[in-house]
């Protein structure tokens, strides 16, 4: 029976080894050149790689024998991101011929290669959970851990208070329901959760819309992807300074 997928060596080191085992000390370990970003790439596809590939190299997991591999992450977000942003327009679903409400085919897409961005990015040790957990092997361990944390915290407050300034404004009761709460914090490790305590529902329909029984649809206010995307761009920042 297949066991659970082995990291890299480098991600292990990254992360402290938290499991105590002995590290392969033969794996092959590759010249550290950072690989050249492919020109067959969606555009959204090298926005991406651009955003991630120097601080990745630096981590020490990305070189140039991975240029498929991490490709293939940028190439799903960017189908991910387009699904996305083409079902933030329309909607989810479509009204038949006969009147019933049917999924859009955007919704599969979107599915799809958010699965295969996961799977790829897991290769890199960049889940969100695990990109929290990364540490600069260096002597100053325990200063960059809570820069990273500091990192973590503030990337989960600034998402909580844009959505609530963002959310829609006759809904007041609605933007206070937001919160950030820490789920999960190790030594080394700390996850937070941006959500609504109250009124998750609501949530969806607001970033969303819905369908009419009628026909059409209510109007979608996006608010909380967007704040999702900020939120990332200052993680990576903060990360990228807390290794330096």
């Amino acid at each position: 029976m297949a066991g659970r997928k082995p990291k890299p060596t480098a991600v292990k080191k990254l992360e402290g080894n938290p499991g105590k085992r002995k590290l392969n000390t033969k794996e092959p370990v590759p010249a550290k050149g950072m690989p050249a970003c492919s020109d067959w790439l969606m555009p959204e596809a090298k926005k991406e790689w651009e955003r991630l590939a120097k601080l990745m190299n630096q981590m020490g997991v990305l070189t140039e024998v991975d240029m498929a591999a991490f490709a293939a992450y940028c190439q799903s977000y960017a189908r991910w991101k387009e699904a996305q942003e083409h079902i933030t327009s329309v909607g989810s679903t479509f009204e038949t011929d006969k009147g019933y409400q049917q999924q859009t085919p955007w919704v599969g897409i979107a599915n799809t290669n958010q699965k295969l961005m996961l799977q790829a990015s897991s290769e890199f040790g960049l889940t969100p959970s695990s990109r929290s957990r990364i540490v600069a092997g260096n002597g100053k361990a325990k200063e960059t851990e809570d820069d990273m944390k500091k990192a973590v915290k503030k990337a989960g407050t600034q998402a909580r208070k844009d959505i609530q300034e963002n959310a829609p404004v006759k809904t007041g009761a609605y933007a206070k329901s937001w919160a950030a709460k820490t789920t999960k914090e190790t030594a080394n490790a700390m996850e937070i959760v941006v959500y609504s305590r109250n009124r998750y529902q609501l949530a969806h329909l607001l970033e969303f819309g819905h369908a009419l029984r009628k026909g059409g649809r209510t109007r979608a206010f996006p608010h909380i992807a967007p704040a999702e995307e900020r939120a990332a761009q200052t993680l990576d920042r903060e990360v990228e300074k807390a290794l330096r």
